[in-house]
């Protein structure tokens, strides 16, 4: 659906080395990114936050590092948004643990 669409959009800009290589390049994708979360992503947190936290602690670096922006930029206080979506981040974390793809 669009929520998808939307995550695979903001995974490809931060894919974008060329553009995250400059200081004002990384500025630009975190505001854009900000700006679009404002104003389209609050009702697909409960479906995005468990992925995301998923991925901040995935074994690549690349990966890890990639996840922290996109974190950063949608997430204004960690905490509050950890406690609130816990259940759903625990059951992520609990179905994708015994899953074949993870690495």
């Amino acid at each position: 659906g669009g929520g998808s669409d939307m995550v695979y959009k903001f995974i490809n800009l931060f894919n974008e080395k060329s553009l995250l290589q400059s200081k004002k390049g990384a500025a630009l994708g975190l505001r854009t990114i900000s700006k679009i979360a404002e104003n389209e992503l609050a009702p697909l947190l409960p479906r995005i936050v468990p992925k995301l936290y998923r991925l901040l602690h995935d074994p690549s670096p690349g990966v890890q590092e990639s996840m922290e922006m996109f974190w950063c930029s949608l997430v204004d206080n960690p905490t509050t948004t950890v406690t609130l979506h816990f259940p759903l981040i625990m059951e992520e974390l609990l179905q994708q643990l015994t899953s074949n793809l993870w690495r």
